[in-house]
């Protein structure tokens, strides 16, 4: 009998190590993990697809801060939309002998709404790093221009105050997951910090939640491995590296936050670091700790 495929995401912003996360999960004997491979859009098209070919549209509730991810779908075009993806992703993923897929796309934190109606029984590996140095990444990343669309849109909004624009990026992600973390979904909690610091332990952490084997040598083989990526999808210094690092951490305190950041953004990021383990951001002391 084929063994089941089973479903599996990274839910991240951007910058905060999933592409390294990713090499690491697709080291692993039992788990593909492709590049960014967009389920959530995916998802959503199928839902405007099928409704389109079976005439049967609802009247279905958008959330305010995104105009794509519907709430509610009927069953019959759910029930569609997963054997359609379970056919394509779980094909891929048995060609690879394996039978766990994870898509670590960032934008899939924003459409929970409709991603969760399909994969209500995946696991959802919940990806954080502190913003300060997601917003350092991202300034030292996207020089030539901010390529995704919604990088794109908080900095237009706001051009002269890059800080506050990204450090509101970072929040639209992250806060959906947090509360997605409340509810009834598998889900698994991994800073990014912990995995530079304490890689092993956190991936046995990764391995049990996936309910896979643990392997000590997927450390050893994610950077012997070619992974494929393509251009644009990932962080492309990510196949250059020979070992995870941590030297890369807490280099947001460089940044001027304490003058970008007003009270009210403040008072937000505060409260998501605090749910997060992380230190207040106090501006008198300038500061952090990772």
């Amino acid at each position: 009998m084929t063994r089941a495929v089973r479903p599996s995401f990274v839910l991240s912003s951007e910058r905060s190590g999933s592409t390294l996360l990713r090499f690491l999960l697709d080291s692993h004997p039992a788990i593909w993990a492709p590049d960014e491979i967009f389920t959530s859009r995916v998802v959503i098209g199928l839902f405007n697809l099928l409704e389109a070919c079976h005439e049967a549209p609802t009247d279905l509730e958008q959330p305010p801060d995104h105009p794509y991810a519907r709430k509610v779908v009927s069953a019959d075009v759910r029930a569609e939309t997963r054997a359609i993806l379970d056919r394509l992703l779980g094909d891929a993923a048995r060609a690879r002998g394996k039978w766990v897929w994870c898509d670590k796309t960032p934008g899939n934190a924003r459409s929970l709404p409709a991603l969760s109606q399909v994969f209500g029984d995946a696991h959802y590996l919940c990806l954080y790093r502190h913003p300060l140095d997601v917003v350092h990444s991202c300034l030292e990343s996207y020089r030539e221009g901010f390529t995704p669309a919604d990088l794109a849109q908080k900095v237009a909004a706001n051009p002269q105050n890059l800080i506050a624009a990204l450090s509101l990026a970072w929040l639209e992600k992250v806060e959906p997951v947090l509360r997605f973390e409340e509810g009834p979904a598998k889900t698994h909690r991994v800073r990014y910090e912990d995995l530079v610091r304490r890689p092993a332990e956190t991936l046995a952490g990764i391995f049990s939640f996936f309910e896979v084997e643990a392997d000590a040598t997927v450390l050893e083989r994610a950077f012997r491995t070619p992974h494929y990526l393509r251009a644009g999808r990932g962080d492309p210094k990510a196949p250059a590296s020979s070992r995870v690092r941590d030297d890369r951490l807490g280099l947001g305190a460089e940044l001027r936050w304490f003058e970008a950041i007003g009270p009210e953004l403040l008072r937000r990021l505060n409260a998501a670091l605090s749910r997060l383990g992380y230190a207040a951001l106090d501006p008198a002391r300038r500061g952090y700790l990772v």
